[in-house]
């Protein structure tokens, strides 16, 4: 299937051209790069990426903008350059900020903590799970903030904050389990039961 897609965005890609069309081009670029990212050949993904973005960056559309930075963040993440993700994500979100998108905006709070916890800056990360966790909450988006506290969850954990950590697992699967997201529920049955072990062990006094 992904074969099938990456022909058909190709010779999308030749057609725009032919009949100079700049924005039908950029989306069959930034598609081609989104079936190669899928495909975890993230370096390929890139010039792809770049020129959907050089394109976009001349018309000045904001919307498909930010997901031509969120696409480029995702990409650099991948390749483990963070100061090349984080500027593609605070590009994104200061877009969403002008569109006034509060969705948009706790989408780019969540992919820069996750960018923070997965690098090991779990301090850093947990003011923009918080941020993200707080739009979601007053959006009444359930299944963002499942995912928003889960991450909050895994900052907290790397802090070691068991307890802390234990609480957001928690409340993230009693939302999984409403929303049935069975894909979700396994991930967080796992660290919910772990957080548990540690969260017991550390309380249990010292025996002599």
């Amino acid at each position: 299937m992904s074969n099938e897609a990456l022909g058909a965005y190709k010779k999308a890609i030749e057609m725009y051209r032919r009949i100079d069309d700049s924005i039908g081009l950029a989306t069959a670029y930034s598609n081609v790069s989104v079936v190669y990212l899928e495909l975890k050949q993230d370096s390929t993904a890139l010039p792809f990426a770049l020129r959907a973005l050089d394109i976009r960056e001349q018309s000045g559309e904001k919307h498909n903008l930010s997901i031509s930075h969120t696409n480029l963040g995702n990409i650099y993440s991948n390749l483990r350059d963070s100061i090349q993700a984080l500027d593609h994500y605070s590009k994104t979100l200061n877009i969403y900020f002008e569109l006034n998108d509060s969705v948009g905006i706790s989408m780019a709070y969540t992919n820069i903590g996750i960018l923070y916890y997965e690098g090991g800056s779990y301090k850093n990360a947990i003011p923009f799970l918080k941020k993200s966790i707080f739009l979601d909450s007053t959006l009444g988006d359930e299944f963002n903030l499942m995912i928003s506290r889960f991450n909050l969850g895994e900052a907290l954990f790397g802090l070691k904050k068991y307890d802390a950590a234990l609480k957001e697992y928690k409340l993230s699967y009693e939302i999984s389990s409403r929303l049935k997201s069975a894909s979700y529920l396994f991930d967080m049955e796992n660290q919910w039961q772990v957080a548990t072990t540690h969260s017991v062990s550390k309380l249990r006094p010292m025996k002599y």
